[in-house]
């Protein structure tokens, strides 16, 4: 039989390891289940293999991650499209995370938004009202994402045609820390 010391310890050992097996699970599984208002899903998704030649008229205008987020909130917004024709009837941007090693990529919808400054600047004198909605928003939670490096992909799908550009910045993620670098 146990004396009580023994059981003491069998006790306050159990209680330690619960303790660091939260403080290390719990985010991911805080991640998965809970997400703030307008938060995108980040998906795991093969390697895409797309033309890289796309010239697509993008700008990414804010990337940034947010100050004391444990959850590793990074936003990103700006514009993106291959072509402004009255024929297109379907558009989603994607952001496309390709990891060095090909094996761990990750996927993000981003949210259409209006941009009727872009839509004037590129149809001067047209019916803008015809026109789908060229501007994007997405907010997600890189906490779900393994430690490396990953190249930023703006992914334009227009009327079931895929168009593919970087977008010039990469996430790195070791140890649980994300940066955010543009690439030179």
């Amino acid at each position: 039989m146990l004396k009580k010391k023994n059981k003491g310890k069998i006790v306050l050992i159990l209680a330690v390891l619960a303790f660091f097996s939260w403080i290390f699970i719990a985010p991911t599984l805080l991640s998965e289940h809970f997400h703030e208002l307008d938060e995108a899903y980040i998906e795991k998704t093969e390697k895409i293999d797309l033309d890289r030649d796309s010239s697509l008229t993008y700008s990414v205008e804010r990337f940034e991650q947010r100050e004391n987020s444990y959850r590793e909130i990074i936003e990103i917004s700006g514009f993106a499209f291959k072509e402004l024709k009255e024929e297109i009837k379907n558009r989603e941007i994607l952001i496309y995370m390709e990891s060095e090693n090909k094996k761990n990529n990750y996927i993000v919808k981003a949210e259409l938004i209006q941009r009727p400054e872009i839509l004037t600047e590129h149809l001067a004198g047209e019916d803008l009202s015809k026109h789908i909605d060229v501007g994007f928003y997405a907010k997600f939670s890189a906490i779900v994402m393994k430690n490396g490096i990953y190249k930023v992909n703006i992914v334009v799908k227009e009327n079931d045609k895929m168009y593919f550009t970087d977008a010039k910045f990469i996430i790195k993620k070791d140890k649980g820390m994300v940066t955010i670098l543009p690439v030179v």
